[in-house]
């Protein structure tokens, strides 16, 4: 190797170096993605249709609507705007921290409290039980 390629590697490495040092802030910062795991709420034919519950079993807990016979959306129940746990009243969550309120069928605010709307899950059916992805 002549003293000019050392040279250039030298070079190639110290930038290789600037680029990780300026990067390592960055990179401790992401978090590996987690696998979402599924758990059991209950038996489907226990929840009827047009129903809203609050199920506590799983944390954070979440509201669970059966909005038609085969259709079911899942929301949490931490306020957006103030980090609170939310009621039920009837058809909607509500925060009594603030007056936030949400729609349990969509997730989004009925007020003008927050504009951001409830974390959503994903609700499957499997022999007659309820599962929620997490």
């Amino acid at each position: 190797m002549t003293m000019q390629s050392q040279s250039m590697s030298r070079r190639a490495l110290i930038k290789a170096s600037a680029a990780l040092a300026a990067a390592l802030p960055f990179l401790k910062s992401v978090q590996p993605a987690q696998a979402a795991t599924s758990k059991v709420l209950g038996l489907a034919s226990t929840h009827p249709v047009g129903k809203t519950r609050l199920y506590a079993s799983v944390s954070p807990a979440v509201f669970v609507t059966r909005t038609a016979v085969n259709t079911w959306v899942a929301f949490d129940n931490v306020c957006t705007h103030a980090g609170a746990n939310l009621v039920l009243q009837g058809k909607q969550a509500y925060c009594r921290s603030h007056g936030a309120a949400f729609d349990l069928k969509t997730g989004k605010p009925t007020n003008n409290v927050t504009r951001t709307p409830l974390k959503s899950y994903s609700i499957s059916i499997r022999k007659g039980k309820i599962y929620i992805s997490m």
